[in-house]
């Protein structure tokens, strides 16, 4: 039976064999240091690299981003440096951000994710009745939340829908590809209670900061 890596372990042994700016290589530079830092591993036998090695590379391809905490630290690369150390949350104005205790988005690295948002109006408060004027506020929401962050909705890798009412989908679409249309995210749809009756669709987005040339 091939012996068993703690990953984590693992990786600390790894992070002093990666190149610099490695986490913009992905995983190839990785997949390099793997096979040079396994031969150091004192495994039991050749098994048991050839085991380790396949499983860790399978692991990593999914994995950077936890890699990329544990890089060195003099690393010149800027994605890298961001990656460790900037958080930033925004806040829309939403009463409901403060009673119950989260931001409208977090900003983490180059990634940026957005709390599911409703069509609430949050200057005034108020909410319209029609489902397709609630999506067009949803992306009005999620747009001024991203535009603080540094994105726009041309930048979003990702979203989810709740929509409670499975009638109320369809004629959301042309919004949707109004303001999502260009970046074609990958897309999950739930239909699902919301925290009120009023509220007929809500809008989750993550999105990528754009890179800085």
């Amino acid at each position: 039976m091939a012996a068993t890596i703690d990953r984590m372990e693992f990786v600390r042994k790894l992070r002093g064999k990666l190149p610099g700016g490695w986490e913009d290589q992905h995983t190839e530079a990785v997949a390099d240091a793997l096979d040079e830092a396994l031969k150091s591993a004192k495994l039991a036998t050749t098994d048991d690299i050839n085991s380790a090695v396949k499983d860790l590379k399978i692991w990593v391809a999914g994995s950077v981003a936890v890699l990329a905490a544990f890089s060195p630290p003099s690393s010149t690369s800027a994605r890298s440096r961001r990656v460790m150390t900037e958080r930033r949350r925004i806040s829309s104005g939403s009463r409901f951000e403060e009673q119950i205790g989260y931001s409208r988005a977090v900003v983490d690295g180059d990634l940026v994710w957005v709390s599911g948002t409703t069509g609430y109006d949050y200057a005034a408060m108020t909410i319209a009745d029609d489902v397709v004027a609630q999506a067009e506020q949803c992306f009005a929401n999620i747009a001024a939340a991203l535009a603080q962050a540094g994105a726009g909705l041309d930048d979003v890798v990702r979203v989810l829908f709740i929509v409670p009412d499975r009638e109320d989908w369809e004629p959301c679409w042309p919004v949707v590809k109004k303001y999502l249309g260009t970046a074609r995210p990958a897309s999950t749809l739930i239909h699902a209670g919301l925290q009120t009756d009023a509220m007929r669709i809500e809008i989750e987005v993550t999105a990528r900061l754009p890179r800085k040339e």
